[in-house]
């Protein structure tokens, strides 16, 4: 188990420790490594700051799935920013909601999506309207490209400050939003990559294993709530009005007839 207590001070040991180590690969060949990790979220990270963006302030995000969206998640939590996801499939008067009860200061969303979401946001008094498409391309991108700048130090903040605000389905009623912290987040993320034996080995062979379809084992009562979590997370259900991300691991042999992975993706901000 990790002592680390934040997530972003992960990022710094990784780009610190071992920079040229995978972290990101892109179906269309894009790979990234913990040096671009750092680097490219800290470009991010200047460029909201560039909007006004500080400590405590909401960033909503309604995009589809990306390296960048990535980038950009990871830059909020450097930043001291709180990442609210929205699920692509919410419809006009949903994101207003989301908007305006998350106080959301900016908002990123489809290119293809301006004209339908621009007086959304104008009527949930979002400061910043900006874009981000699937294919990287968007206003988000124009800022970062046109920015020297780099996030170089992180903002100070508390294990207790708020890192994102979920929202849920709302099967039952009106949408909550759920307020994570950075605490949250990094306990969350150190319980699964122990549940799902995460190893910080980088093996010799990859192989992309989808966390959907995980080879089965003994059926014992721990294994079957991990592969009913981990389906329920990748599938989207009871991911609430988030969305999710699938994350490739890579499988290697461990001890004793044991199989442990590797992973190649981030957890996602529907990993809560």
């Amino acid at each position: 188990m990790s002592s680390v207590a934040d997530p972003s001070d992960w990022i710094e040991r990784g780009a610190r420790d071992y920079p040229d180590r995978l972290f990101l690969a892109m179906p269309a060949g894009r790979r990234y490594n913990y040096a671009d990790l750092r680097g490219e979220s800290g470009r991010v990270a200047a460029a909201l700051q560039g909007l006004g963006v500080q400590v405590g302030d909401r960033v909503a995000v309604r995009v589809e799935k990306s390296a960048q969206a990535v980038l950009l998640y990871v830059a909020c939590l450097r930043l001291g920013a709180a990442f609210v996801p929205i699920n692509v499939a919410c419809s006009p008067n949903e994101v207003e909601y989301f908007l305006t009860d998350s106080k959301a200061r900016v908002a990123v969303v489809d290119p293809a999506d301006l004209a339908l979401l621009g007086p959304v946001a104008t009527q949930a008094a979002v400061e910043h309207l900006v874009t981000l498409g699937a294919d990287g391309c968007g206003s988000l991108t124009d800022l970062v490209e046109r920015s020297a700048a780099i996030l170089e130090s992180e903002r100070n903040v508390r294990p207790d400050s708020l890192a994102a605000i979920v929202y849920t389905s709302g099967t039952t009623g009106r949408s909550k939003g759920a307020m994570l912290t950075r605490a949250n987040l990094a306990s969350n993320a150190t319980v699964l990559a122990d549940s799902w034996r995460f190893t910080g080995h980088q093996p010799s062979q990859l192989s992309c294993v989808d966390l959907l379809t995980l080879p089965r084992r003994a059926p014992t009562t721990e294994r079957r709530a991990s592969r009913r979590t981990s389906q329920s997370w990748i599938r989207g259900r009871g991911c609430g009005s988030h969305g999710c991300f699938r994350i490739g691991v890579s499988k290697r042999a461990g001890g004793a007839g044991t199989t442990t992975y590797q992973p190649r993706f981030i957890l996602s901000p529907a990993n809560f």
